[in-house]
């Protein structure tokens, strides 16, 4: 059998304390001062598909980077162009107090840590299956939520895509379908007798 472990999990072989390393001169650099240290050192999150996802918290910050935060680490695989469009769209819809995390700041060299990445605040909680709401809780929560999605400025969202030469077009249902589609191929397996 053919291993696919690397496509499948593209982060198990980490060394976090390394990465954290890394991580920790970068946010140095990219904020102008040595005094930015961790106050609670990057702890792996579950989650993310072809993302690690770390929650830290940092010392010697202004206050906005003083509450814990979130770094999404992508694939090497992924590209650019999908990294930018989401980091400024979760922004956007923040801005119109949609409940995504803010992104502060997006880091599009992959030098770094080996894949483009992003930090975010982080939103704790639990998923709606474990917080032990019955169904119609649930469904009162989710009818919410895409209630307040049909209100978004969708102009804000295309204007800001066209700021970064993003192509809208990826958002549309089908081009993220076919995409998924794709990668599902890309990823199976024949075996043959």
């Amino acid at each position: 059998m053919l291993d696919n472990s690397e496509k499948m999990e593209p982060f198990a072989d980490i060394d976090l304390d390394k990465m954290s390393v890394k991580l920790i001169n970068y946010l140095r650099k990219e904020l102008n001062s040595e005094s930015v240290d961790y106050l609670e050192p990057p702890v792996r999150l579950t989650g993310g598909y072809e993302t690690l996802i770390c929650r830290f918290q940092l010392s010697g910050v202004d206050e906005s980077l003083s509450k814990p935060l979130v770094i999404r680490l992508f694939s090497e695989s992924v590209d650019a162009e999908m990294i930018l469009k989401e980091s400024e769209i979760q922004n956007t819809l923040s801005g119109q107090d949609y409940p995504v995390p803010a992104v502060y700041l997006t880091c599009m060299d992959k030098r770094v840590l080996g894949g483009l990445f992003f930090i975010m605040d982080f939103c704790g909680g639990h998923t709606l299956f474990e917080s032990g709401l019955s169904h119609g809780q649930v469904f009162e929560i989710l009818g919410n939520l895409q209630a307040r999605m049909h209100k978004i400025d969708i102009e804000v969202i295309e204007k800001r895509c066209a700021e970064i030469e993003a192509d809208i077009n990826t958002l549309k249902y089908e081009f993220i379908l076919e995409e998924y589609s794709a990668h599902v191929r890309s990823t199976m397996v024949i075996f043959t007798l």
